[in-house]
């Protein structure tokens, strides 16, 4: 969601912006410059397009694995990361266990044969997870553009929904923290 938005406001973004999509294109960070050779080899392009090619090139390797790297990310498609904070705790912890069943498999241990069951608490985590995820996407669609149907009530009923299915599931999870995890769940849940 976050690159396809990418696609679309990068291209309307400010200067620093740009900036920052030019940067990604040098070596260590420092600016790409541009030679007249290369240049020569857009000749062909608008300077839209031209624009819009580099900007695919940023995106196409840009990888959200942290909530710090979207959080960076939000303001130079023009989004306000006050709305998010929130939710970056509940996203963090979403991205690591992600990383964690991406390479391992979700297991544990080397001699561990297949992963452990669920569990009361990995469900509750679960939960939180799927509704938080909800809500950003929720709040994503009500920063873009004002002229859009985000102002619409099924919108705001969704959004509103959401976030009650959210502050739910994060209260079941708490009163879940005193009952003890039974030995063969997942760990974090």
């Amino acid at each position: 969601v976050l690159r396809t938005l990418g696609r679309y406001r990068l291209g309307l973004a400010d200067d620093a912006a740009l900036e920052i999509v030019q940067n990604t294109l040098g070596s260590k960070g420092k600016p790409y410059k541009f030679t007249l050779t290369e240049l020569a080899h857009h000749r062909n392009e608008t300077v839209r397009e031209f624009v819009e090619n580099a900007i695919e090139d940023y995106l196409s390797t840009k990888s959200f694995s942290t909530a710090d790297e979207v959080s960076n990310f939000l303001p130079m498609i023009g989004l306000k990361v006050e709305d998010f904070k929130d939710l970056f705790p509940h996203l963090a912890e979403l991205m690591v266990r992600r990383h964690k069943v991406v390479h391992t498999a979700d297991l544990d241990g080397y001699n561990e044969p297949e992963p452990r069951p669920l569990g009361a608490h990995g469900r509750a985590a679960l939960m939180v997870w799927a509704f938080a995820l909800n809500v950003f996407a929720g709040r994503l669609l009500s920063q873009l553009d004002a002229s859009s149907r985000v102002d619409a009530p099924e919108h705001q009923e969704f959004l509103k929904t959401a976030q009650q299915n959210l502050q739910t599931a994060v209260e079941k999870r708490k009163a879940l923290s005193s009952v003890p995890k039974r030995t063969d769940e997942l760990p974090g849940g």
